[in-house]
């Protein structure tokens, strides 16, 4: 398909975001000048560029479309698609047997309860059904009873430490607002009267 200098103006401009007015424009004076193929597109010079008041960017990049490897359009026959196999059977909408759905289904009738009990193992895989395995497994240990690393140990004692130290501070900031320096002052020597 052959097509004008005017979609490769407009395809370029338009991803250097200038306005359709001014490209329409460009593209007539081109083909004016004589560029009137993609190909003609390589001898835009930046000299006749700015003869023509094409924007710098704008013959930069149709010099290097001009220069790019031709756009692959193919002509010819279309290749047929693949016709669907129609030996596929449909399921009915609505069959007296239970079918697979994505929640298990329950018959009220008895004589259907194993059809049921088939249909809800109808994914599970038929081999594993019978599996029994060779060994017993490990009974897991709770966490809640396993052994105390002495790291964290360690690690508890100093988040307790820092727990305490973030209280004490608190405490302080909060009730030392209240009090005046010479009061907590005092307050400190009578605590220390009452203990010794």
């Amino acid at each position: 398909v052959k097509r004008g200098v005017g979609w490769y103006v407009g395809r370029a401009g338009l991803r250097l975001s200038l306005r359709t007015s001014q490209l329409c424009a460009i593209s007539e004076v081109l083909e004016e000048n004589g560029f009137l193929t993609r190909e003609s597109l390589r001898s835009l010079s930046d000299e006749i560029a700015s003869n023509l008041k094409v924007p710098h960017e704008l013959a930069v990049a149709l010099r290097g479309d001009g220069n790019a490897a031709p756009l692959i359009t193919r002509l010819g026959r279309e290749t047929p698609l693949r016709s669907e196999d129609n030996s596929l059977k449909v399921a009915a909408a609505a069959t007296p047997t239970p079918v697979s759905t994505g929640y298990p289904t329950y018959e009220a009738r008895p004589e259907h309860h194993s059809a049921v009990w088939q249909e809800l193992l109808a994914g599970f895989p038929g081999p594993l059904r019978d599996y029994l395995p060779k060994a017993p497994t490990s009974p897991r240990g709770n966490p809640l009873h396993r052994p105390v690393s002495p790291s964290e140990t360690r690690a508890v004692e100093r988040h307790i430490a820092r727990q305490q130290s973030a209280r004490e501070i608190r405490h302080r900031d909060v009730f030392g607002r209240c009090i005046s320096p010479a009061r907590s002052r005092a307050a400190a020597l009578g605590a220390g009267e009452l203990r010794g």
